[in-house]
């Protein structure tokens, strides 16, 4: 699944761009946080409906921020392990794993943070892309590691996200009259 192009629908619908309040740099990254600090979360809590839902969530806000800095998405990663990336697991199958997996996620946000403030360098930028792909490939494991199907959560969310209204010029819209919410606990049923 290219979840940048997918993601890139609802940009388009939203009119979300690079030169758009929702496209700035420190806008990308107070979201990307926001989403990791939600999943480490529901990580700790065991919860694995809040877990889908904040894996799919960041990955979104990840892919979201590849496509309106103008990068690719690394399909590399998701066509040669399409349900789970080999290392991670095997690293964690010890006590702790939670510990070890919120560690890991916040690797990644140290360093898409590290990247991101200084993007303008172009060196910089490739180093925040490859990040950026690193990231959504150990989401994906992270969902993999309990027993989430996530592409079918994240199809899920884009759906409801896709049912949102669009932004008027104010930057009002969002969750209106048609606006339909993940139903993440059916499509975890549905898979188990």
């Amino acid at each position: 699944m290219n979840y940048t192009k997918t993601v890139g629908e609802f940009h388009a619908k939203m009119n979300i761009h690079k030169n758009g309040p929702g496209g700035r740099p420190s806008k990308r990254l107070r979201l990307i946080t926001e989403e990791t600090a939600e999943l480490i979360i529901a990580i700790d809590e065991h919860n694995v409906v809040e877990i889908a839902d904040a894996a799919a969530d960041l990955v979104y806000v990840i892919a979201g921020t590849i496509e309106v800095l103008g990068f690719e998405e690394n399909l590399l990663f998701t066509r040669v392990f399409p349900d789970r990336a080999p290392g991670l697991q095997d690293r964690l199958n010890t006590p702790g794993q939670e510990v070890t997996v919120m560690a890991l996620l916040n690797e990644h946000l140290g360093a898409v943070s590290t990247y991101m403030m200084a993007y303008a360098n172009m060196d910089q930028s490739l180093l925040l892309k490859n990040e950026l792909n690193k990231f959504i490939f150990s989401v994906r494991e992270v969902a993999g590691l309990f027993g989430i199907p996530f592409d079918e959560v994240f199809k899920e969310v884009h759906s409801s996200n896709m049912s949102k209204q669009p932004l008027d010029e104010h930057g009002k819209g969002g969750k209106g009259l048609g606006y339909a919410p993940p139903q993440i606990k059916r499509v975890l049923e549905n898979y188990a």
